[in-house]
């Protein structure tokens, strides 16, 4: 296979999935893996979304 579409739910929220695809040359189909960790840390991903200037609940 070229690339994977892995559906919704379990493996698409998986970053460690995704990298082994980027690390084994596989087009994964959905965010970088990058995007999942920092999306799936939520402190993380608010302090993202400030500094991008996205408005935010208190």
């Amino acid at each position: 296979a070229d690339a994977i579409h892995p559906g919704y739910g379990f493996l698409s929220e998986k970053e460690g999935f995704a990298r082994a695809c980027e690390e084994a040359g596989i087009i994964f189909i959905g965010p970088q893996s990058k995007v999942i960790g920092l999306m799936g840390n939520k402190i993380e991903a608010r302090k993202l979304m400030l500094s991008s200037g996205v408005p935010v609940v208190p």
